[in-house]
């Protein structure tokens, strides 16, 4: 009796562990398929996945470069990358970018600031919410980079950096700031200042479903920070393009990590243009940019604009914009590749 209780027993540990290798395999081989591993940081997922690819020219359509915060640079006192300066954008506007992306968020007393974090401890010298301090109180921190810095608002930002060729997307980073965001565009429109096509509203759902119509093109950003993307991609891929659609957006802003074969094609069936942020590395760029993403946003945008200097730049038609870099004008997307190597 005893020795056929350690039968069973052993059976049944051989059962589950069949089981859980069984198990394993197939959880191993859905997490290959709907997340993209970069060579860079995840050497042998990247090989089992076969996005182990070579570095090479890119000589196709280039896609947009978008300034990260215009460009960002290294805090002074820690590993964390700072943007939203003066510096950053002016760097991004040197280079020739084609979109500079800023962050909004409000004052105490209803300005709109280029601010990132709702808090301004991690980044300033200072203390305290965003949304309670006054535009004049956030002027008086110091930003913690090298350069002498301080928060702008809005408008000192576009008075110093726009020009009739510039275009903006604007990052909006919280509920309920819906009315400062469309006054204030509807005042430089009417000033003949800016046209509704020179911008892109980006946000979260959550924030995005307050701007449905607000005439300028949406942007769903698809947060890594958010843990049920994470299971959306992973679980029920649909969810992630259905947001986006069901928002009137145009753009689906995601995390490199999340650009598998499968979402770009999705998106594609979908007619969304795919902006994808999270990755400086060369190899990634030219990867993705074969596979016609619409653009790229990056925090060393000098950098990026390098690696597509042989590129065939895209140019909107009416107005081609001339610089140092070549403009890829309008953000389009182009057909999927889905040939050319393994599928992430």
């Amino acid at each position: 009796m005893a020795g056929r209780k350690r039968r069973n027993w052993k059976r049944w540990l051989l059962s589950v562990a069949a089981i859980s290798v069984v198990m394993f395999g197939l959880m191993t081989a859905l997490v290959l398929k709907r997340f993209y591993f970069s060579y860079e940081t995840s050497r042998t997922l990247a090989w089992l996945q076969g996005s182990h690819h070579p570095v090479e020219d890119f000589f196709g359509n280039r896609p947009a470069i978008i300034g990260h915060r215009g460009a960002c640079a290294p805090a002074a006192n820690s590993e964390l990358l700072i943007g939203n300066t003066a510096s950053g954008i002016k760097e991004a506007v040197d280079v020739g970018v084609d979109w500079i992306e800023i962050d909004l968020r409000r004052s105490a007393d209803k300005q709109l600031v280029v601010f990132h974090d709702d808090r301004v401890d991690q980044k300033t010298s200072g203390e305290g919410n965003v949304s309670d301090l006054d535009l004049a109180e956030l002027k008086t921190l110091k930003i913690l980079v090298d350069a002498d810095e301080e928060i702008m608002s809005l408008n000192e930002v576009f008075d110093q950096f726009h020009s009739p060729q510039q275009k903006w997307i604007f990052d909006i980073k919280e509920k309920g700031i819906r009315a400062e965001v469309v006054n204030w565009l509807k005042d430089r429109v009417s000033k003949l200042e800016l046209n509704t096509d020179q911008v892109i509203l980006f946000g979260t759902d959550e924030v995005l479903e307050q701007y449905r119509e607000s005439g300028y093109a949406l942007g769903y950003v698809a947060n890594r920070e958010d843990k049920g993307n994470w299971l959306r991609i992973l679980f029920a891929q649909s969810g992630i393009t259905a947001r986006c659609v069901n928002l009137g957006c145009e753009y689906l802003v995601i995390p490199s990590t999340f650009a598998s074969s499968s979402l770009l094609q999705a998106a594609e069936s979908l007619n969304l243009k795919v902006l994808i942020y999270g990755t400086e590395s060369n190899r990634d760029l030219i990867f993705f940019a074969k596979r016609r993403v619409a653009g790229f946003i990056v925090d060393k945008p000098r950098s990026a604009v390098r690696v597509f200097e042989h590129a065939v730049t895209v140019g909107d038609e009416a107005e081609p914009a001339q610089d140092e870099a070549g403009s890829a004008g309008n953000i389009e997307q182009e057909s999927v590749m889905d040939d050319e190597s393994s599928s992430p």
